[in-house]
């Protein structure tokens, strides 16, 4: 990307242009115009090198300084245009082509530390303070409508917010890398570097996995303004399709998941997905539907009255109303050979679940051990320790 801000980088021919009075004599004008012949960028390195040793108090060091910026971009030396950014930065601490190049190439550092975290965070956040000066209405260039102009600003904006949330992410403030991405995201919502940049740090926080998944799949996708590379976008896919199968269980749902994030930059309040243990949970509950329906609907009575709206889920759903056919084991019963109170384990034979109300005692005697089915109307519940107190008839049991 290359906002308007590079419009103001002196190119060759506006370096020779210059008055007379920037030259130191008439040898450094004519080794300025041969490099400006020079077509091939190693060359003109060595020229420029020849230039700086000649003339290292040139009036033209920042023009040269461009000069290295341009050709090393044409060589793809990303490496070496940071050095000179610096430089250009040391000698003009407000230098919008400094501060530009310094923001843009951080991020692209191999084997990036901390001094160069630290370089292009304070550039970043420097560019972006200044940006409002930089682009102000009465700089615009005359070529330039203002609606492009504002653009160039969003631009330099986004990526300013872009280099602040990489460098926190390097230092591993990944909060605040977070808030840096999201702020991006918002000023350029198609942008799928930060989409799967903001997926990464997300998913570094447990509670956020689902939103994490959505932002990684949307940056998977080919219909975004600025889109992944093929080799960027496999990369990714191969990132989301593990993390996916890892938090959910398998790839159910994930086409789907690509499909709803490709409509927005960021999921909605409700979004979620389900993790592997609810998944299972679900599966298991289904299966046991199938093979002990009356546990099955045990569990899912037991999960709702001990969920945080327990309490209305009793007085709406079973106070005072038949409940569905359940079964238990008997723990103890009184009175012995006629018992109007019988306590019951549901689950485990041991652990005492339900008390059932006998509003005539039972005969014959129920000892203790006995699996019993019965039906009955919920009376009271309490959660600690948890006990479900239900009313029934003699007749509505049967071992």
């Amino acid at each position: 990307m290359k906002p308007a801000l590079i419009c103001c980088v002196v190119l060759l021919s506006s370096t020779v242009a210059a008055r007379a009075a920037d030259w130191t004599d008439r040898k450094e004008y004519d080794l300025v115009l041969t490099i400006r012949s020079e077509a091939a960028p190693e060359k003109r390195i060595t020229l420029l090198d020849t230039w700086s040793k000649s003339y290292p108090q040139s009036a033209m060091s920042h023009a040269r300084q461009e000069l290295y910026l341009s050709t090393y971009e044409s060589m793809g030396d990303r490496q070496k245009m940071f050095g000179v950014a610096k430089q250009m930065l040391a000698a003009q601490p407000n230098n919008p082509v400094g501060l530009y190049w310094l923001t843009v190439l951080a991020p692209q550092q191999t084997n990036a530390n901390s001094e160069i975290w630290d370089a292009g965070d304070k550039a970043a956040h420097q560019l972006l303070a200044s940006s409002k000066d930089y682009f102000a209405p009465e700089k615009r260039p005359a070529n330039l409508t203002a609606g492009d102009w504002d653009k160039q600003k969003l631009s330099v904006e986004v990526l300013a917010l872009r280099t602040e949330g990489w460098a926190n992410w390097q230092r591993g403030n990944f909060a605040a890398s977070a808030d840096n991405f999201t702020e991006c995201l918002k000023k350029d919502p198609g942008n799928a570097e930060v989409s799967s940049w903001l997926g990464i740090v997300s998913g570094l926080d447990n509670n956020k996995q689902p939103q994490a998944l959505w932002h990684l799949a949307r940056a998977t996708g080919r219909e975004l303004s600025t889109p992944l590379s093929d080799d960027q976008r496999r990369q990714v896919n191969g990132m989301l399709e593990t993390v996916y199968v890892s938090y959910h269980g398998s790839l159910e749902g994930l086409e789907q998941l690509r499909k709803i994030s490709s409509s927005s930059a960021f999921p909605p309040p409700e979004f979620t997905i389900d993790p592997a243990t609810v998944v299972n949970a679900r599966r298991a509950e289904a299966e046991l539907s199938q093979s002990n329906p009356q546990l099955a609907a045990w569990l899912a009575m037991r999960r709702q009255l001990e969920d945080a709206n327990g309490d209305k889920y009793f007085a709406s759903d079973l106070q005072g109303k038949p409940l569905a056919q359940l079964s238990g084991t008997v723990l103890h019963a009184v009175p012995v050979r006629a018992p109007r109170e019988i306590t019951l384990s549901m689950t485990d034979a041991n652990t005492p679940d339900v008390t059932l109300k006998l509003t005539v005692a039972a005969t014959p005697a129920i000892h203790p051990g006995v699996k019993i089915t019965f039906q009955g109307n919920g009376d009271s519940f309490a959660k600690s320790p948890f006990l479900l107190v239900v009313t029934a008839d003699a007749a509505q049991i049967a071992k």
